[in-house]
């Protein structure tokens, strides 16, 4: 079964994944939670699980923002991610980043995916685009990474999601938002 060899490969997503140093909130693959927590390169916590096949939204919230993956972005047989991202607490949303796409080769951030001024602290703002970088492939599992940057008038906070693909589609692992 195609998922068994995703949960086996979850580890070695995370070693293909670009070092942050810090804590990060994820929503987890229930069968995959104690691989994506045991990593020793990141703090990833799974404060949130799913089950395979599942198109919940998920959520993760970090004091001045809350991050949404729709269900319909667990599969994805392209190459690019949808989120949804709200501000909360008062604050504003000014710009979101593709982390792979939206930095110049001084690794300044340029180009936003969006940005404006967006307080209505009720409403979400969908974005779509975020490039799925094709991190390699080991023991048959192809393994994808969306990175973004989000930028508030109070913090900024950076996240990802994590995908593995054995053929045709890949599946989401995890979901993750940084905890500042």
């Amino acid at each position: 079964m195609k998922f068994n060899r995703i949960i086996i490969a979850t580890s070695i997503v995370l070693a293909a994944s670009p070092a942050y140093a810090e804590k990060f909130g994820c929503a987890c693959l229930s069968t995959a939670k104690s691989s994506i927590e045991s990593f020793d390169d990141y703090t990833l916590s799974c404060n949130e699980t799913f089950n395979a096949g599942s198109t919940d939204e998920l959520t993760q919230n970090e004091h001045n923002l809350k991050l949404y993956l729709p269900g319909s972005e667990h599969t994805q047989s392209d190459k690019d991610v949808t989120y949804k991202f709200r501000p909360r607490n008062d604050a504003c949303l000014l710009a979101v980043y593709d982390g792979e796409n939206g930095k110049n080769s001084a690794e300044q951030l340029v180009d936003p995916q969006w940005g404006g001024a967006m307080c209505d602290n009720g409403n979400k703002k969908k974005i779509g685009g975020f490039n799925l970088k094709n991190m390699g492939e080991n023991k048959g599992v192809t393994q994808w990474l969306s990175t973004f940057h989000v930028t508030t008038d109070k913090k900024s906070y950076d996240g990802l999601s994590l995908y593995l693909q054995t053929s045709g589609d890949k599946y989401l692992a995890a979901v993750c938002l940084q905890d500042k």
